[in-house]
């Protein structure tokens, strides 16, 4: 499929290239956020899509460095955009499965500019285009909790109630520019429903050496099963292609070095089994503030007085303040839902910011997990420590 850019050329367009660079940038982050004790669950996606649309209106070395720790390329990295963004919004056809309906996953993207910073057209336009972003002036110098308010309505409508409160009233003031948002959900049925029966009260030893009580899943089911030398991996689809990647580390720090390679290695390379599967019912949520791993992965022209973001704004300088990100996780016998939601907070430069043969899988341990799309992109990553 081709695309016309905004000079009037054409480009080809490769569904792979998003996915590439959010996979690439999922092992970066992961390596980054995974140094913190506990569970760990976010949206490499979400954060990719949301800091893309910023780097979109970055020049110069502010431009060169967002790129390279988004693992963006030359190509058309907006038109990429949107046509991933049209793929994965586009319904499947129910008649497509005959198992029943299709996972869901939902993108809503939007533009939160102060009422007295006016972004650039050009900007606006090619946010809208390819990110079908919505706009809404809000006044955060004199009412920055009823903008807030406003902002984390959206969010909490666009993920279906699951992340509530992203942005907080105290991280907004007249030298706050602009908000960037980007929300995701996700709701995918299993290609074959665990029975409620088969749940039963069962032991799951956490990292720090404790146990507890869960319930746990039970499935005997042929399922793509893969092994090798760090870990034990089961590939568990959802009704509509997509699918989870539940991995078994066979030591404590592969939990710490999960990588988009390992995920894909897992899908690759997995082999129908019948698999003995045990699987904990769950839920997992996360926040984070990405200000300083993205510094650490090379980002620091954006958070300083030198960033130039003048595709957003020739008339006033701008730079990012931070990146709020919280994502949301429940497994349970039919299925996943999951959501996350990202801001990326512009200031004003110089600006105030406050910062056949059976194979057995059973669980009861620290494990990580992958949601990836028909295309194996990352749309969800984690490690699950405590229960």
């Amino acid at each position: 499929m081709a695309k016309k850019q905004p000079g009037g050329s054409t480009a080809t367009l490769d569904s792979n290239v998003i996915s590439k660079a959010n996979n690439a940038f999922t092992t970066a982050l992961y390596g980054k956020l995974a140094k913190k004790q506990g569970n760990l669950f976010f949206s490499p996606f979400s954060i990719h899509c949301a800091l893309t649309m910023c780097a979109l209106g970055a020049i110069g070395t502010t431009r060169k460095q967002l790129d390279a720790v988004l693992s963006n390329g030359d190509e058309d990295i907006a038109g990429q955009y949107g046509e991933t963004l049209q793929r994965l919004r586009t319904p499947a056809e129910k008649e497509k499965y005959e198992t029943g309906d299709p996972y869901r996953f939902e993108v809503a993207n939007a533009l939160w500019p102060n009422i007295k910073f006016e972004p650039s057209g050009d900007y606006v336009r090619l946010i809208r285009e390819n990110f079908d972003a919505t706009l809404q002036p809000l006044d955060f110098g004199n009412e920055p909790d009823a903008s807030a308010a406003v902002i984390n309505r959206s969010i909490e409508q666009k993920t279906h109630g699951k992340i509530k409160n992203l942005v907080p009233a105290s991280l907004l003031n007249k030298e706050t520019s602009m908000v960037l948002t980007n929300a995701v959900w996700f709701k995918g049925s299993w290609g074959e429903a665990f029975k409620p029966e088969s749940t039963s009260d069962q032991k799951f030893t956490n990292r720090d050496g404790s146990v507890s009580n869960v319930k746990m899943m039970r499935q005997k089911n042929e399922h793509q099963y893969y092994e090798d030398t760090y870990m034990t991996a089961v590939v568990l689809p959802y009704k509509g292609d997509a699918k989870m990647v539940v991995m078994l580390p066979k030591e404590d720090a592969v939990l710490d070095k999960l990588n988009a390679d390992a995920i894909q290695s897992a899908i690759q390379h997995a082999r129908n089994f019948q698999v003995d599967l045990h699987l904990p019912k769950f839920k997992v949520e996360s926040k984070f503030q990405l200000g300083d791993v993205l510094r650490e992965l090379g980002a620091n022209r954006a958070f300083s007085d030198q960033a130039e973001f003048s595709l957003i704004s020739d008339v006033t300088p701008t730079k990012i303040g931070e990146v709020i990100h919280k994502a949301f996780v429940e497994v349970d016998e039919a299925g996943t839902e999951a959501a996350a939601a990202t801001a990326v907070l512009m200031f004003k430069c110089a600006g105030a910011f406050t910062p056949p043969e059976t194979r057995t899988v059973c669980v009861d341990q620290p494990f990580s997990l992958a949601i990836v799309d028909p295309t194996n992109t990352v749309l969800f990553v984690g490690r699950v420590e405590k229960l």
